[in-house]
């Protein structure tokens, strides 16, 4: 499975890995549903890529990599194989405080700010100029922020469309006149 939606795991569900070893327990998951922390007993607990699920149901959350494998992919926060620490804060290239960084899309690609007073938003990696564990600082000035904005990771390109309005409807009376045509044309015998 290539990712697993946040609706599809459970807290307190089983983690068991494909040798069937079971690590520990969902503890958290992130809010875009991309990671999942695992409260590991007699160890510190770590945070997985639903990318790593093979399966879930009430009776675990089944991993794609053997008990063997699996430290080579605990992160210590989400979207930490990506450079970018949940927490850190945003700042615009020309040094105002944005809100903090909350969650990383599952290939890193994108980022969401935590803004304070307003909706939570997304930003391509892109925009980003420098990067710590501690700051995040973007090459969009504040009030060029508006444009790069988005609801959801990927969704820049959702608003694009092929027609304009006057164009959409123009072609939806074509094609409905088309269509009648074709009905009339198998109504008709002899034709």
């Amino acid at each position: 499975m290539s990712s697993t939606p946040q609706s599809a795991l459970a807290l307190g569900w089983p983690v068991v890995t494909s040798d069937g070893s079971r690590i520990g327990d969902v503890k958290e998951i992130s809010g875009s549903g991309n990671f999942f922390r695992v409260d590991a007993p007699m160890q510190r607990d770590y945070w997985l890529s639903a990318g790593l699920v093979s399966g879930a149901s009430a009776d675990g959350v089944c991993l794609s990599v053997a008990s063997t494998a699996l430290e080579a992919h605990q992160l210590q926060h989400p979207g930490a194989e990506h450079g970018l620490s949940p927490g850190a804060a945003v700042i615009a290239s020309g040094g105002e405080d944005l809100g903090t960084l909350s969650d990383v899309s599952r290939r890193g690609t994108y980022f969401k700010v935590d803004a304070p007073q307003q909706f939570d938003y997304w930003l391509s990696r892109h925009h980003i100029a420098t990067s710590s564990a501690e700051c995040v600082t973007l090459s969009l000035a504040e009030s060029d922020l508006g444009s790069h904005k988005l609801p959801a990771p990927g969704s820049e390109d959702a608003g694009d469309t092929f027609f304009k309005a006057d164009e959409t409807q123009a072609q939806r009376d074509r094609l409905e006149r088309e269509m009648a045509d074709q009905r009339a044309r198998r109504q008709s015998p002899g034709a």
